[in-house]
């Protein structure tokens, strides 16, 4: 989850950056660490595009 950071007090504006934390890991399948794909790709069915987030990706 992003953290945000606040300093309204003082005489002129302080920009801050928002900080997310995360932790990346291999899958146990192959050992992949990402998967994509495009939609304009030949071979891409459509069903790989439309269930994209709907589970992971074999």
């Amino acid at each position: 989850m992003p953290t945000d950071n606040y300093k309204t007090k003082g005489e002129s504006a302080e920009f801050q950056s928002t900080t997310i934390s995360a932790k990346f890991v291999s899958r146990t399948k192959g050992g992949n660490w990402k998967a994509q794909v495009d939609e304009d790709d030949a071979g891409v069915g459509e069903g790989v595009v439309s269930g994209w987030f709907a589970s992971v990706y074999e």
